[in-house]
């Protein structure tokens, strides 16, 4: 869960709101992410959570209960890429 304040200037007075953001799952493959804006700090979690709600996908799943993904390795860019000691062995 996230929060964010912001200010909006308008002609006649200053507003003041909060922003949420909410992220869940139930770890068998759906994810729900839900945004809420409101003059409160509650108030924009009861938003971002009914929006939730409304927002469920169902996001693809390994036999490792994870997401697919890739990694890529560019030895020529500044970036370090942390392995652990096994790896380190194969590669060098």
């Amino acid at each position: 869960m996230g929060f964010k304040s912001g200010t909006k200037k308008e002609k006649v007075h200053d507003g003041f709101e909060e922003r949420a953001v909410v992220i869940i799952d139930d770890k068998k493959g759906q994810v729900g992410v839900g945004v809420g804006k409101a003059k409160e700090v509650v108030a924009a979690v009861q938003k971002s959570a009914s929006n939730v709600k409304r927002n469920i996908v169902k996001v693809p799943m390994t036999k490792y209960s994870t997401f697919p993904h890739m990694y890529f390795l560019d030895l020529t860019l500044p970036y370090t890429v942390f392995l652990n000691q096994s790896a380190f062995d194969e590669v060098f």
